[in-house]
């Protein structure tokens, strides 16, 4: 399998994990190799943190109530996360530059950013629609509170996901 496919299956995997509540303790990926860490490590973070705000926006659109609370919970799901976002950004530049440079590394480098793009508008709005999706208000009002309230309490923050990623995270940060 592609090792960009495979890191990126493994940074949604991560990413459905903190959307969707689990019964138990959600088990690492494996890797085959430190490319694969480092591709998931630069998708997941990025993709996490449109998920959050994309979440919290339509929450706090949703009533007026909640607007307040969800905006609040960005901004502390973002001061708590920054750090390993722009981590993978670094990563994800340090990808980027291990690709080189001519004609072939060009294409390379711009089917890796569509991708990049579209993996990550593709699962940003998938708490949102899960919310949206149910039937009755008081069961999108109760669900954006519950949301807000994991976010709050750190079940989606970027330090509980795999432990090879937050590592390799963590080399990153200044």
């Amino acid at each position: 399998m592609n090792s960009i496919v495979r890191s990126a299956l493994c940074a949604l995997g991560l990413i459905f994990a903190a959307a969707v509540p689990t019964a138990g303790a959600v088990q690492p990926f494996t890797y085959d190799n430190p490319g694969e860490v480092a591709g998931a490590a630069a998708l997941a973070p990025v993709a996490k943190r449109r998920l959050v705000a994309e979440t919290t926006a339509y929450c706090a659109g949703m009533a007026n109530d909640l607007a307040d609370a969800s905006r609040q919970s960005l901004v502390r799901w973002e001061e708590r996360n920054g750090g390993y976002v722009a981590a993978a950004e670094r990563v994800y530049a340090s990808i980027k530059k291990e690709v080189g440079a001519g004609a072939e590394a060009a294409k390379n480098l711009a089917e890796l950013d569509q991708y990049r793009t579209s993996v990550i508008e593709q699962t940003s709005p998938m708490m949102a629609n899960m919310i949206k999706a149910l039937p009755q208000e008081q069961g999108r009002r109760s669900m954006c509170k519950s949301t807000l309230a994991a976010i709050d309490a750190g079940r989606f923050d970027i330090a509980n996901d795999d432990p090879k990623i937050v590592a390799l995270l963590k080399t990153h940060m200044n």
